[in-house]
């Protein structure tokens, strides 16, 4: 479950892309982006990694 979300997280780690917006790119790009991203880190499949300003950067495991 949540497959295509997991693999599109993985696409955009190696994308230049600034990695504190990975979030809302997921939400633009799937409608159950905030769902599947609980579930997703319940299942230990990503991790939230702190910044210092408060946001977090999604890492896949």
């Amino acid at each position: 479950m949540y497959e295509e979300i997991l693999k599109r997280i993985v696409e955009l780690q190696k994308q230049p892309c600034n990695q504190s917006w990975l979030h809302e790119i997921l939400k633009k790009e799937f409608h159950d982006a905030e769902v599947a991203l609980v579930v997703l880190h319940e299942q230990k499949m990503i991790h939230y990694h702190p910044m210092r300003d408060g946001r977090s950067i999604i890492k896949p495991l």
